[in-house]
């Protein structure tokens, strides 16, 4: 009985690697390069380049420009007034 129970265990080990075998060799992204499928000799599981990799304004928003913008509690030495000087009197 317990030989028959040791065979039932190996069995079912051998049965659950030849199904978890089957179920990486059934999905193409788990492939490695040069195995299975051969269609053409496609590479498969590669990695592919971005769309922006060789664009010409890919990192321009990483680092805007840091303005600080202050709250002074003085209407002739705030932000708004010297734009307002600066565009309409001088």
């Amino acid at each position: 009985m317990e030989e028959e129970k040791a065979k039932q265990a190996i069995e079912e080990k051998k049965r659950q690697a030849e199904q978890e075998e089957k179920m990486l060799r059934a999905n193409p992204l788990l492939m490695q390069e040069g195995e299975g499928g051969g269609e053409g000799g496609f590479k498969t599981g590669g990695v592919k380049r971005r769309w922006d990799d060789e664009v010409v304004f890919r990192n321009q928003a990483k680092n805007p420009p840091k303005h600080t913008k202050q709250f002074i509690n003085d209407p002739v030495r705030s932000e708004f007034h010297k734009k307002f000087l600066s565009k309409y009197i001088w």
